[in-house]
């Protein structure tokens, strides 16, 4: 595989920033054929393409899976053999940094730069595990689908906007881990006692300043690292990841909706559709 990457912009633009920070954990830990690890983001970026491209053959081949076996990877410019973004989120590390992380960084952005309110926010993110034998990945799907606002219920506060999501990887041969990811802005200088972090569970403040580079930097850097990618999808057990890609990838490849935004975060085309669905009830 031939790749031109440009990255030499990476950690200045503050978006491509916090594409970078969704992969980081994995890249940091990705090693040559000859055992020594990457170094150069460039070389992170097409093993990890590789190892993307050798998953989706092998679930393709074994287990059935609708995948497309190659995509372009993140911040590159040209690609030999040509691919173009698969656009499976669910599964790709570089379609989750496109689709979701560079999403949400958007919608942020927004709300903080593009309006006269001043807010602060608040990431959180929490995991939980679940025996395989105990439920099936269906009904795993399906409840997690039905308890999206769960975790910003227990927080207990009023806010103007939040993105609730939750991840689903399987654990080991035995479990399934959830992780539950979600960012609140909420009126700036709001008093709030964050409840402490923990092994399963981890929260963060950021507090409104005026716009610069820098603040927009660690908003982005917040929001990768609450968008992280789930390693066990490319690294875990084959058998449990196709079960969950059969489950997930249903209907013209998309998955089922396991992210929400509510609020300032919605963009104007989400709240034309929310406003003629509630005039659709009345």
């Amino acid at each position: 595989m031939y790749v031109r990457f440009l990255t030499r912009d990476v950690k200045t633009k503050p978006v491509k920033l916090a594409q970078l920070y969704s992969l980081a954990q994995m890249l940091a830990e990705l090693k040559k054929p000859d055992g020594t690890k990457a170094t150069r983001l460039s070389q992170q970026l097409v093993l990890l393409a590789m190892h993307r491209k050798q998953r989706a053959e092998q679930l393709i081949d074994y287990y059935g899976v609708n995948l497309l076996s190659g995509c372009l990877p993140l911040f590159a410019m040209r690609c030999n053999p040509p691919f173009l973004p698969c656009r499976a989120a669910s599964f790709c590390p570089f379609c989750r940094a496109r689709c979701v992380t560079k999403d949400l960084f958007e919608r942020v952005k927004t709300v903080l730069f593009g309006s006269e309110a001043e807010y602060d926010l608040i990431t959180a993110k929490q995991q939980q595990f679940v025996l395989c034998a105990e439920m099936n990945i269906a009904e795993l799907v399906a409840e997690a689908k039905s308890k999206l606002s769960e975790f910003q219920q227990k927080l207990n506060m009023p806010v103007a906007g939040a993105f609730s999501a939750v991840a689903v990887e399987p654990c080991g041969s035995e479990y399934w881990c959830l992780h539950r990811r979600l960012l609140l802005v909420i009126e700036a200088g709001q008093p709030f006692a964050l409840p402490k972090s923990n092994a399963t569970a981890a929260y963060q403040r950021i507090n409104y300043e005026e716009p610069s580079l820098a603040y927009e930097k660690r908003v982005a850097m917040a929001i990768g690292k609450l968008t992280s990618y789930t390693p066990e999808l490319l690294f875990g057990s084959s058998k449990l990841t196709a079960e969950l890609l059969n489950t997930l990838l249903q209907g013209r490849g998309r998955s089922p909706r396991l992210s929400r935004t509510y609020g300032v975060l919605r963009n104007r085309e989400e709240r034309k559709r929310e406003i003629l669905a509630h005039k659709g009830t009345t």
